[in-house]
């Protein structure tokens, strides 16, 4: 979602089509293909094209990025017979701005790579991953982080310093009634993948030591939700978990509106855009000390606890139920995060990439 509204935002400054693939492999399974998309279709004003993207699961993972060069080299020139574009945007480090890097090569076209934290955070770690996320960064014009902690991890990596804007995401401003609390009980909120980096284990645990009653709503779903159920019927939470599953992104304002906290218990991140939504909602964020969060999470808008640890983070949930938060002071600080500045700052880096 929030590549799209980056995108809808930057097609008021310039003319811009989408090629948006999907993952393909031919053996029909676990791995098989979601039903084929139209070639080209509208989404939002963007014209938006469709390919498949063969990749191979498991065993081929360092060819993923000269398979999607294969795969998208024909759509690019297909759609470059009728929209000549001058620069290629792309989000990913790997497969796709390692791929991309390719086929931008061997058109002459210049590229610029966004990063956004998990594709870098991870993926650095993996020395053949690494060796082509390397190299793709070396031959970008320019590259974007979501982060200042993700820039001084590229430069760590030797990234030139030149190349890289920390360009934060933009958020939309939801009207936000705050709905009545239920007597006695406060309401944490948690949005997100059910998945090990997102620590969602750390605040099941942090949950179960508070000593004031609350209801904890888990909105999201991923390979760790059955793991998570069983952890949390063993800590005895039955009660006050709420598996609320799957919701559509603009249903999530309703679940910020009946919080009382927004819980980030993440072991690595770039920037959440969920915090930022918290904000725009006037709803105060107990997060860890990881990747971007402590670049967003203020004094006046929440407080920070160290990762791993559901001790410390029963006790940032514990003080922030115990703070009388400053909604408005909170909004204002959701307003930086702006989707209209975020595309005038990326417009102008993608001119310079053509220069």
């Amino acid at each position: 979602m929030f590549n799209l509204r980056q995108m809808c935002a930057l097609s008021r400054c310039c003319e811009i089509q989408v090629l948006a693939p999907y993952d393909w492999f031919f053996i029909k399974g676990r791995f098989a293909p979601p039903e084929p998309l139209p070639e080209t279709e509208t989404i939002a004003g963007l014209t938006v094209h469709h390919s498949r993207n063969f990749y191979l699961p498991k065993i081929g993972r360092t060819l993923n990025p000269w398979l999607y060069a294969q795969s998208a080299i024909g759509p690019i020139c297909r759609i470059r017979k009728q929209f000549s574009f001058d620069v290629i945007f792309v989000n990913w480090a790997y497969p796709d701005a390692c791929g991309i890097a390719k086929v931008a090569r061997r058109l002459g076209v210049p590229f610029v790579a966004s990063i956004s934290g998990s594709d870098v955070n991870w993926y650095l770690k993996m020395y053949f991953r690494r060796r082509q996320i390397l190299k793709m960064l070396a031959q970008a014009r320019a590259i974007t982080v979501r982060s200042q902690a993700l820039r001084n991890l590229l430069l760590l990596h030797g990234a030139a310093a030149d190349k890289i804007t920390v360009l934060y995401n933009g958020v939309n401003q939801p009207p936000v009634t705050r709905a009545p609390r239920k007597s006695g009980t406060s309401v944490l909120l948690y949005v997100g993948r059910l998945s090990p980096e997102k620590g969602v284990a750390d605040l099941l645990r942090a949950v179960s030591l508070l000593k004031t009653p609350v209801q904890l709503n888990i909105v999201g779903d991923g390979a760790q939700h059955n793991e998570l159920r069983q952890l949390s019927s063993a800590l005895n939470l039955d009660g006050v978990v709420n598996w609320i599953g799957l919701k559509k992104p603009e249903e999530i304002p309703f679940f910020m509106a009946q919080a009382d906290l927004l819980c980030l218990p993440s072991h690595m991140e770039g920037v959440p855009n969920v915090a930022l939504e918290a904000f725009a909602c006037r709803l105060p964020v107990v997060g860890t000390r990881v990747g971007g969060i402590p670049e967003v999470v203020s004094e006046a808008t929440g407080l920070l606890a160290e990762p791993n640890n559901p001790a410390a983070f029963a006790a940032a949930l514990t003080q922030a139920l115990q703070t009388t938060w400053d909604a408005a002071a909170i909004r204002r600080h959701a307003a930086q995060f702006d989707w209209t500045e975020n595309a005038r700052c990326l417009h102008n880096i993608l001119l310079e990439a053509t220069q």
